[in-house]
C-alpha cells in the first residue's frame, strides 16, 4: 500500500495530552517495546546458538522490532491524518460503508479513496455509528411488526405485514390484506419492475431484477436487500423509488 503523505491543515485544537488511554502513551509504550527489541536482536546476534540454542520463541524474537517498527510508522501516519482532519472516503473499494473504528492501514486507504468533500475520520466514524444504530433499529422493528389483523381464533396473526415503499412493514399481512391493498401493491409491484431501473441489481426497467451476485452493488454503503410480493421479487431500492398510485 503506498503512503501518502497527508496534506496539513490548520488546527484550531489544543494537542491532546498523553492521558492513559491517549494514542501518545500507546506509542510511547510501543516505542518502549522497540528499543528493547532491538537491543534483544543485537545480543542475540552477537550470541548466536552456543553453548544453549535459542528457542523457537526466542528466535523468533529476533525480527519483531522491524514488525512494530512498521505499524507504529503506520500508526504515526493515520495519527497525523486524524490529527489534520484529512478527508476519508465512507466507504471501502466495493463501496460498502465502514462503521467501527478502522485499523490504521485501514485508515491511509480510505484517505487515499476521499474526495475532498468527504469528512475527516472522526466525523465519519461518528455519523457511520449513527447510520449503523438506525438501520439496527429499523431491522428490529421490522422483525417485531405484526399482522394488524385477527386469526379464525381470534388471537392476534404473527405474520409480519407487507411492506409499503418508504413506509416499511405495516397493515396487514398478505393474508389478510384486503382486495382494494393487494390491487394497490400489486400495481405498486409491477410498477417498479416496468418503469424504474434498478440501483442494486443495474437492472433496465422493464426487467425483473437480479439475485446474480455478480451483479449486485451497493446502494447507501448496503448490499441491497429484497423484499416479495405475490410472486414477485424486487430490490428495496428500486421498489421505493415507485410512487404510490
Amino acid at each position: 500500500m503506498s503512503k501518502r503523505k497527508p496534506t496539513r491543515k490548520p488546527n484550531n485544537r489544543a494537542k491532546p495530552i498523553a492521558t492513559e488511554g491517549s494514542p501518545d502513551r500507546l506509542l510511547s509504550a510501543a516505542r518502549s517495546i522497540l528499543k528493547s527489541l532491538t537491543a534483544y536482536r543485537a545480543a542475540a546476534n552477537a550470541y548466536g546458538q552456543e553453548p544453549i540454542a535459542l528457542s523457537p520463541i526466542l528466535e523468533g524474537l529476533t525480527t519483531l522490532d522491524e514488525w512494530l517498527l512498521s505499524e507504529i510508522q503506520l500508526f504515526e501516519q493515520a495519527q497525523l491524518l486524524i490529527d489534520t482532519e484529512a478527508p476519508v472516503s465512507p466507504t471501502n473499494d466495493r463501496g460498502l460503508e465502514w462503521a467501527v473504528p478502522q485499523t490504521p492501514e485501514a485508515i491511509i486507504r480510505y484517505s487515499e479513496l476521499a474526495n475532498p468533500s468527504d469528512d475527516d475520520y472522526l466525523t465519519r466514524l461518528r455519523l457511520s455509528m449513527t447510520n449503523r444504530a438506525e438501520r439496527t433499529a429499523t431491522r428490529d422493528d421490522a422483525l417485531t411488526a405484526r399482522c394488524d389483523q385477527a386469526t379464525a381464533t381470534g388471537a392476534q396473526c404473527k405474520n409480519r405485514p407487507v411492506y409499503w415503499p418508504n413506509r416499511g412493514y405495516l397493515g396487514s399481512c398478505s393474508t389478510h390484506l384486503g382486495n382494494e391493498e393487494t390491487q394497490q401493491l400489486t400495481k405498486i409491484y409491477d410498477q417498479a419492475i416496468a418503469a424504474t431501473g434498478c440501483p442494486g441489481c443495474g437492472r433496465n426497467a422493464g426487467t425483473k431484477c437480479s439475485q446474480d451476485a455478480r451483479y449486485l452493488r451497493p446502494v447507501n454503503g448496503q448490499w441491497p436487500s429484497v423484499k416479495t410480493f405475490r410472486g414477485r421479487q424486487v430490490h428495496t431500492a428500486r421498489i421505493d423509488l415507485t410512487p404510490e398510485p
